[in-house]
């Protein structure tokens, strides 16, 4: 029989529930902090970075977007982006952003403001977990004074070649045969060659990469036989003397009336690497959520869900897609929506930063899952709210197991108190008999206080029934304890029941070969009884008696909570059609002297020895019903390797003799009568 869990123990178990707890906390604040990081990188960038919404709308923008304009980025929230960089009251036709929402694909292009200013943009689709495209990154950079240089070449040369060597990008002049004849200044600092060891002397094509160098010559060539063709920005991976690999944008021009190509070179690595910082970013989030053991889903302000995680849907046994057409109502058990609505309330009126309460889930089979509610609101930088992110743990096993552990508490404290009471009551009984029997061994049965005093010695026989029954949920001690075939044992105890009471009929299915078990039979024996003549009180006018026995294996998942070893074990199901029980006597129903009956018609002991003797033979006892609809008490009782082998027991009789008997006890009472009953049988003391 395992052993018996302290106070304590069932006490750490709890604490490390609540350690565990406290970490998956600590991981939800590394989360958010992560956020923070990559929104600083983007603000960093000198490229204008914004992200819209379906409709155009900017919902976020870094600080080099708010200067272009001469606002705060968070001025830019809300309005539309055509709005601020075109100053138009319409969409921009050919826009990139709206184009890659469109196409779900990025676009680039160039666009002139009113003010003359030119722009190269591209436009990425942003899609949420799902895939479906919740709006678009607009990355946006001034290209004006590289569009100036280009015109200014074909006006004047010497104007030219100023612009060529004082404009910020980094510039080359090629030949026809690729040969590099010209750079400036910003060409020697993102190459780290100077013009001596580029000019008359490289290619361009020893700049680029393998991967790239058949796409650009392809450009170049189709610039050399169509020097009016219209040919885009070109981005491409560029090598510099150090063997530094730096992602740049290109533009190719002819010069006019020759084969020399001009070539505008942009440093985009910067952007680049945000661009994927920001993309890993998203999805270390996406994976970190997909696989958190928490419920996380995140929902509208009207409580309509917008997304959730794996775990979310196996905690609630909804799918994804069932989830995203309902709102926490639809899941919240009716008794806690007005606790629910309150928080989020709460939330959203600012009168707290988060929230964390207990609430109870609705199943999609209708069981009910307790959870602690964590939660918050996610703004965007105007302080407007955006959407709910809801943080949910199930505590339904903690809560079974807290519940389990107060159980095994008051039963023992119970159970304590039942055995002092009965070993008291016990000394003043056998007191009472002791005398009885002394005065009755020397009167026949025609004396006149024969009568009562043999009615004595019947009322004491049934305190000291009561006293047994007591001790047995007190103590539980097994005293012949034989390898038994519980279906003989259950089929003995069936024929000597249905004789008595003809109006329950008792169906049994039994297990094939059951495995044996160790117990003792006279206190099994009572367990069945008790549990026979609850289930005919509970059928009035008769009904039918379900009797199972099973082999089953339990695992740990199902023993812990009882504190028995997991193993084999042999099932007894009882099952009656009467008028079952509500959840408060479920709870309390194996309590000594806990009972439903009417005053005098019961002691509220049977149940409570019941349990006592399973829980001592290594044994789980559970109790399943509903109000109407009958009950089922289950018992579990470890299996053995041991024979069955059938004692026979010797006739009984009574022992006299002449002999010195030691007599030891606490009880002056006990001892005197003791004494005196042995004098009778011809013992001294």
């Amino acid at each position: 029989m395992a052993r018996k869990l302290t106070y304590e123990e069932l006490e750490q178990r709890v604490k490390e529930l609540e350690k565990e707890t406290s970490k998956r906390k600590q991981a939800e604040e590394a989360l958010r902090n992560s956020e923070q990081e990559k929104v600083a990188i983007l603000d960093s960038m000198t490229e204008l970075v914004a992200y819209q919404d379906t409709e155009m709308r900017v919902l976020w923008a870094n600080r080099a977007a708010g200067e272009s304009v001469g606002l705060a980025p968070e001025k830019l929230v809300g309005r539309y982006c055509y709005e601020i960089w075109q100053q138009r009251a319409k969409p921009c036709v050919g826009c990139p952003v709206n184009e890659a929402i469109k196409t779900k694909q990025i676009q680039e292009t160039e666009m002139t403001t009113p003010d003359g200013r030119v722009w190269f943009i591209r436009g990425n689709p942003v899609q949420d977990a799902n895939g479906n495209i919740t709006g678009g990154l607009e990355t946006t950079i001034d290209i004006t004074e590289r569009k100036q240089a280009e015109e200014a070449l074909k006006e004047s040369r010497d104007a030219y070649q100023t612009i060529f060597e004082t404009t910020g990008t980094a510039m080359l002049i090629g030949e026809e045969d690729t040969t590099i004849s010209m750079i400036n200044t910003e060409f020697e600092k993102l190459s780290g060659y100077s013009k001596e060891e580029v000019e008359g002397k490289k290619s361009w094509t020893e700049f680029l990469v393998k991967a790239d160098l058949e796409r650009m010559k392809g450009y170049h060539n189709l610039r050399m036989t169509d020097p009016n063709a219209a040919l885009p920005l070109y981005e491409f991976q560029f090598i510099d003397k150090q063997g530094n690999v730096r992602d740049c944008l290109i533009t190719l021009a002819l010069t006019p009336g020759t084969k020399k190509t001009v070539g505008s070179l942009i440093d985009i690595t910067k952007l680049k690497q945000s661009e994927e910082a920001l993309r890993e970013s998203k999805e270390q989030i996406r994976l970190t959520v997909e696989n958190a053991p928490l419920g996380i889903g995140t929902a509208h302000l009207d409580g309509r869900f917008r997304s959730v995680n794996e775990a979310y849907c196996d905690m609630l046994g909804y799918s994804s897609e069932e989830l995203l057409n309902m709102t926490f109502d639809d899941i919240t058990h009716p008794d806690d929506k007005e606790k629910s609505h309150k928080a989020f309330r709460d939330l959203l009126e600012g009168k707290t930063p988060s929230l964390e309460f207990d609430k109870r889930y609705i199943h999609k089979d209708g069981s009910v899952i307790d959870v602690i509610q964590r939660g918050g609101i996610v703004y965007d930088l105007s302080g407007n709210p955006l959407f709910i992110i809801g943080i949910s743990e199930d505590v339904t096993e903690k809560k079974k197991l807290q519940s389990q552990f107060q159980a095994a508490q008051r039963m023992e404290a119970i159970g304590t108190l039942a055995g002092g009471i009965a070993h008291n009551f016990n000394n003043v009984l056998m007191g009472i008999q002791g005398n009885t029997s002394l005065i009755l061994s020397g009167k026949t049965s025609d004396h006149p206080d024969y009568d009562r005093l043999t009615n004595i010695e019947q009322g004491v026989l049934s305190g000291a029934e009561l006293t047994k029954q007591l001790l047995g949920f007190a103590r539980g001690g097994r005293y012949e304890v034989i390898a038994t075939n519980l279906n003989e044992l259950i089929k003995s105890q069936n024929g000597m029941f249905g004789r008595t009471k003809k109006q329950i009929t008792i169906r049994g299915k039994y297990q094939d070969n059951p495995w044996t078990v160790e117990v003792d039979q006279g206190q099994i024996n009572q367990v069945i009884l008790n549990l026979y003549v609850n289930a005919w009180q509970a059928m009035p006018k008769g009904g039918d008696l379900y009797v199972q026995t099973e082999n089953v294996s339990l695992d740990e998942n199902y023993t812990k909570p009882f504190n028995v070893t997991p193993g084999r074990y042999v099932k007894i199901s009882i099952t009656d059609t009467g008028v079952g029980m509500d959840e408060e006597t479920q709870r309390r129903i194996f309590e000594p002297f806990f009972t439903t009956k009417e005053m005098g018609k019961g002691t509220g002991l049977g149940l409570s020895s019941v349990y006592g003797i399973i829980k001592n033979h290594g044994g789980i006892i559970n109790v399943y019903s509903n109000k109407g609809e009958g009950s089922t008490f289950t018992i579990y009782l470890p299996a053995s390797e041991k024979e069955i082998v059938k004692e026979e027991k010797a006739p009984e009789k009574v022992i006299k003799g002449t002999e010195t008997i030691l007599l030891v006890g606490d009880e002056d009472m006990i001892l005197d009568v003791g004494e005196q009953i042995l004098k009778t049988m011809g013992y001294r003391s």
